[in-house]
């Protein structure tokens, strides 16, 4: 199994045939920026990268596992690649619906005073039952203020908005980019 890619060839214009590396990559000494390998077997065209990547060039191989991984790395540092980097790259779903959400009520309360912090500890403590007399005190209190505790506050209009979140399983399966870089450290 040969993989070919088609390259611009900046000199002359033409797309030139690329092998799998195995063969090298019919390029020149030193004639590329940059290779990326995707290969069955990638630490066998490190040779030939290393040969066809210019100083200083960057090089980034895709291996779906780690032992491919290990064997382009150690390819890698025998042909003189450094700053070597390898991420790991998962298929990661997300599940996106839209949902509507209320905007928060615009009636503030006021910061509660000693007076109503003290009267709630004694309805706490005291149970739900409240006292004429704790009940009259918190109506006098809100005629005072002038604001009232109601779950009628004035509610914003609701918008939709977009939430993503991921799954809980992840399908698919792992992958490893390797990154060196080519030359002298």
């Amino acid at each position: 199994d040969s993989t070919s890619t088609d390259l611009d060839n900046d000199d002359t214009g033409e797309d030139e045939e690329v092998d799998d590396g195995k063969g090298g990559f019919q390029l020149g000494q030193a004639a590329a920026h940059a290779i990326f390998l995707d290969l069955p077997e990638p630490w066998l065209a490190v040779p030939h990268a290393a040969y066809t990547i210019k100083p200083n060039g960057r090089i980034c191989s895709y291996s779906p596992c780690m032992e491919q991984t290990q064997k382009t790395v150690a390819a890698l540092k025998q042909n003189g690649f450094h700053s070597l980097r390898t991420v790991e790259a998962r298929l990661k779903e997300y599940y996106v619906d839209e949902y509507e959400m209320e905007t928060p009520p615009t009636d503030l309360l006021d910061i509660p005073t000693e007076e109503t912090v003290s009267l709630e500890k004694e309805r706490q403590i005291g149970g739900t039952q409240k006292t004429k007399e704790s009940e009259q005190h918190t109506e006098d209190e809100t005629k005072v203020s002038g604001k009232k505790r109601s779950n009628d506050a004035a509610k914003g209009p609701s918008r939709k908005i977009l939430c993503a979140r991921p799954f809980a399983h992840m399908r698919g399966h792992t992958a490893f980019l390797t990154f060196a870089t080519a030359g002298n450290k």
